[in-house]
């Protein structure tokens, strides 16, 4: 079989691939590999590729992945904003200001 590209030149059509489509595997230690991974075991479910006991089981023990990678998150999102504070902190020391502004406050102008 052919396939026309231009009026009188035909290119051959390369055959399929003997093992199909390959699968990639995304990393499973990130919430999007999950994810995938998730959407994935539920493709095959409706497929027929597996059976709802093993849908269960597979999706049971990637949402428990899942929830501690949401853990672990939320644990250095707090870290990271503790030791920004503190730093903070340190800086308003060394200047004596609070929050960007000087310790004096001019007095405001009045309004039209």
């Amino acid at each position: 079989m052919t396939l026309s590209t231009e009026p009188g030149k035909r290119k051959p059509i390369p055959p399929p691939s003997k093992r199909g489509r390959t699968i990639i595997r995304k990393p499973l230690n990130t919430i999007a590999g999950l994810l995938h991974e998730q959407c994935r075991v539920y493709r095959m479910l409706v497929a027929g590729k597996i059976d709802p006991e093993e849908f269960k089981a597979r999706m049971w023990g990637t949402s428990i992945i899942r929830q501690t990678l949401h853990t672990q998150a939320e644990i250095d999102a707090g870290v990271a904003l503790q030791r920004l504070q503190e730093r903070l902190d340190a800086i308003e020391e060394v200047e004596g200001r609070s929050n960007g502004f000087s310790a004096y406050r001019r007095q405001a102008l009045p309004a039209n």
